[in-house]
């Protein structure tokens, strides 16, 4: 078990989502106990590792415009999945690209007056990159129960041929698996959604609401990280 932990910490993504676990139980140990002065450190622990998870995201702008240029020329993606991915990650690059330029800021060592206007332009980015991936994982969970696939493997499974059946069994592990994926990286996406929707407004909901979501999203994407991590050992 210590080997499995020393692994996971030894992982970048999987020490930023544990960060971001933390951040998410700082919030809503401060919502439980707004009223109070018990909610100032809590207040500052948060601050202070979302401090820290930002250094993780510096260059994370580099990949996602990389991903916009492969997600447009990728043949296998229909045309509304092409074009969802394509606003997925052209509104996630800008997110990470404006947030760096407010590092500073966050640090203490810069005080410009135009950061706290670009790091709200960062989380509408954010928002609208979370808006696309849901809708994008929505579509693919309806062309995955729609799909001629799916009504085939019905049909022969009912009256088809043996080895026909027998071919469809098998497919079914994989429909299932990718169906799981979608529908947690859904469950992770409407969490996160809450985020950069309450702080731009856009959303109302009260800090206990933003730190669930926040530490439900997180163990979801932190336990595929783990078994990630765990399956190279």
């Amino acid at each position: 078990m210590l080997a499995s932990i020393a692994r996971f910490t030894d992982d970048a993504a999987a020490i930023e989502k544990t960060l971001r676990l933390v951040q998410g139980l700082c919030t809503t140990a401060a919502a439980l106990n707004e009223s109070s002065d018990i909610a100032i450190p809590w207040l500052h622990a948060r601050s202070q590792v979302n401090l820290g998870r930002r250094y993780f995201r510096v260059f994370k702008w580099y990949p996602a415009f990389v991903e916009v240029g492969r997600s447009s020329m990728n043949g296998n993606l229909s045309t509304i999945e092409r074009l969802l991915e394509v606003v997925k990650y052209l509104f996630l690059g800008l997110y990470f690209l404006l947030e760096a330029s407010t590092l500073t800021n966050a640090m203490g060592v810069t005080e410009y007056t135009w950061a706290p206007a670009v790091q709200m332009e960062a989380n509408r980015c954010w928002f609208y990159a979370l808006v696309a991936s849901i809708l994008l994982g929505a579509y693919q969970l309806a062309e995955l129960h729609f799909s001629p696939s799916a009504e085939t493997a019905t049909d022969e499974k009912a009256s088809g041929p043996k080895e026909s059946a027998a071919a469809s069994r098998a497919a079914m592990p994989i429909a299932e698996s990718r169906r799981s994926k979608l529908l947690t990286d859904l469950a992770i996406d409407c969490c996160d959604v809450i985020l950069p929707g309450t702080t731009v407004g856009w959303i109302p909901a009260s800090q206990l609401t933003v730190g669930s979501c926040q530490s439900i999203s997180s163990i979801l994407a932190g336990r595929r990280i783990w078994e990630r991590v765990q399956a190279k050992a």
